[in-house]
């Protein structure tokens, strides 16, 4: 949410708490007032046009942003934004979980929009685990073993679950002896 929306909600209930009990004792209700207009009018001057700058909005809030949000040209994907509005069990559930979980959940009724949200979303890998890779495979592919195929011994080395060696041990004969 950007920080003018956050700064004008906070005015806004501010004001409306304040304006809501005429007969409490607030001896600094103006200043208050004052100055969290103040704050919104110095944050607005710092950042211009800061609410434009979201084009995004929809993806964070889908039952809040104007029509506009999505283009007139993209005819299937506003229609989906339409369908999202009307339901009113999906705005419980962007409120219950998270924002990932959410656009995931509406991939079979709106998968225009999720698919643009989920590539959006969803963070591509990191090095690390490209790192941890290739030292893996260093490790496994000397010279002396160059005709290795290590894709098994990969997995065993990438994975983040140990080997269940009762399991494996018991699926195998001992040798008998001669």
């Amino acid at each position: 949410m950007s920080t003018t929306l956050v700064t004008s909600w906070v005015v806004c209930c501010t004001l409306t708490l304040l304006g809501s009990k005429p007969d409490a004792e607030c001896s600094f209700r103006e200043e208050i007032s004052t100055h969290l207009l103040a704050v919104n009018d110095a944050i607005e001057s710092y950042f211009p046009g800061l609410n434009d700058r979201c084009t995004d909005a929809w993806i964070y809030r889908p039952f809040s942003v104007k029509d506009s949000a999505i283009s007139d040209t993209d005819v299937a994907a506003k229609v989906e934004c339409y369908q999202i509005r009307e339901d009113s069990q999906l705005k419980v559930d962007l409120a219950e979980q998270e924002l990932p979980t959410f656009w995931a959940k509406v991939k079979d009724y709106c998968p225009i929009l999720s698919m643009r949200v989920l590539t959006m979303l969803i963070q591509s890998p990191s090095t690390y685990r490209c790192e941890v890779g290739f030292s893996a495979m260093a490790a496994l592919k000397t010279k002396a073993r160059n005709r290795l195929v290590i894709d098994a011994d990969m997995r065993c080395c990438l994975s983040n679950t140990g080997p269940r060696f009762d399991r494996l041990m018991a699926a195998k004969q001992f040798q008998p002896s001669h």
